[in-house]
């Protein structure tokens, strides 16, 4: 003598757990899309100006940069000569690694300029601005991850 029951619904619970997945699959894709964006704005401010008086311009045309005192580069900021470093910032791509898991890469798109703007090429030196950056960005990034994950879950 047995014992049988019998569930119904269980096709329905199925599919809101379905729905939670994809939810977060896609609060996790926001969050590090803005979270890369925040990283790229906040490594873009440290960037010291171009002092004024730096620069001069050949009889050809050609810009040359002074980093004699007082225009030389200061680590761990880097001094905004061209401009092309800085504006090169943002995020380079976001995959997918599985469900609710999202990776970006953000950095300079135009990588030959970074000992230049230092103003030694010393490749060693990696991109200090990058990881101050991050550092920054992190509160605004917590307060990403709350507000996304708050409406996945509200649905």
């Amino acid at each position: 003598m047995g014992i049988e029951a019998h569930v119904e619904g269980i096709d329905e619970v199925i599919k809101n757990f379905e729905s939670i997945v994809a939810r977060a699959d896609k609060a996790a894709q926001r969050i590090v899309e803005k979270g890369s964006v925040t990283v790229a704005s906040n490594a873009k401010r440290e960037f010291r100006a171009r002092p004024l008086g730096s620069q001069r311009r050949s009889k050809t045309g050609k810009v040359y940069y002074d980093t004699k005192p007082p225009y030389q580069p200061r680590l761990p900021q880097p001094t905004n000569r061209t401009g092309e470093l800085r504006d090169g910032i943002k995020r380079i791509s976001s995959t997918r690694r599985g469900p609710g898991r999202w990776e970006s890469e953000t950095g300079p798109t135009n990588k030959s300029e970074k000992g230049y703007m230092y103003g030694a090429r010393v490749e060693a030196l990696g991109y200090l601005y990058m990881s101050t950056g991050l550092r920054k960005s992190m509160p605004e990034i917590k307060q990403i991850y709350d507000d996304e994950w708050a409406k996945a879950i509200k649905g």
